[in-house]
């Protein structure tokens, strides 16, 4: 059930978002999924195997769930919070996307965590999410500025 839910999710989210024009170069795109995922692993690695407070399912289907959150759904969920930042003009909506996309990313880790994909251990605060995908989407649009910056110096003559 888990696994049909995230990898129908996971296509759905791959195949809108090649079907409608971005914003974004498609090497922007490339290195914000690739460090992406190197942060996510990274983080997943630290906090789930080496601290012990995030367990996982040993079930197949829920770790493959977990994968397809991990590598499809949450990164393509931060590429399109970017390009949405992207073409919003005013502060105070580009505010309320911030601020929902991270209600979002906390609302799709409690899913999973209901659906036992994962497992918050006991002394788990709620605001160790808030936290972290706070923390975490704020990086992200750095290296999005990042890599904007260094192509726009590449461009100039």
């Amino acid at each position: 059930m888990t696994f049909t839910f995230f990898w129908s999710v996971a296509l759905f989210m791959i195949l809108s978002f090649t079907v409608t024009k971005r914003k974004l170069h498609f090497f922007e795109v490339f290195l914000l999924w690739v460090f992406v995922l190197a942060v996510l692993n990274n983080v997943i690695w630290l906090v789930g195997l080496n601290a012990k407070l995030i367990l996982y399912s040993l079930n197949m289907g829920d770790f493959q769930a977990l994968d397809a959150l991990r590598s499809v759904i949450i990164p393509l969920f931060i590429i399109l919070f970017i390009e949405i930042i992207l073409v919003e003009e005013k502060k105070s909506r580009q505010l309320f996307y911030w601020v929902g996309t991270i209600f979002l990313l906390v609302g799709i880790e409690y899913v999973a965590d209901f659906i036992g994909v994962i497992n918050h251990i006991a002394t788990w605060q709620w605001w160790w999410s808030f936290a972290w995908w706070a923390a975490f989407v704020l990086l992200s649009y750095a290296m999005h500025r990042l890599i904007r910056r260094i192509a726009i110096k590449d461009v100039r003559i």
